[in-house]
C-alpha cells in the first residue's frame, strides 16, 4: 500500500469515527497545503538567493494559517465552555 493511499485510509477512518464537521476537515486541509506551498515556495526562493524575500513568504503563509484557524480556535472554546458548564 503506498503512502498517499495509506493516508487517505487513515483520514477516512478518523473522519467516520469522530463527528467532524466537513467545514473543519476543509479548514485543516486547507492549513497543510498552505503549510506545504509556503515553505516549497520559501526553499526556492532561499536557493535563488533571496533570503528576505523568502522569509516574507514564510511570515505571510504563518498569518494566513493563523487567520484561518480562528473558527477552530472558537469550537474548541465553545467546547471548553460547555464541559465548564456542565461541570458546575
Amino acid at each position: 500500500m503506498s503512502k498517499g493511499v495509506f493516508i487517505c485510509y487513515i483520514l477516512l477512518k478518523v473522519y467516520t469515527h469522530f463527528t467532524i464537521e466537513n467545514e473543519m476537515i476543509k479548514l485543516l486541509l486547507k492549513m497543510v497545503a498552505i503549510g506545504y506551498l509556503t515553505e516549497f515556495s520559501s526553499g526556492l526562493l532561499v536557493d535563488f538567493g533571496n533570503v528576505s524575500l523568502a522569509d516574507k513568504v514564510v511570515l505571510a503563509g504563518k498569518i494566513t494559517i493563523i487567520f484561518l484557524s480562528l473558527p477552530i480556535f472558537e469550537t474548541l472554546l465553545k467546547i471548553i465552555q460547555t464541559f465548564l458548564s456542565k461541570s458546575l
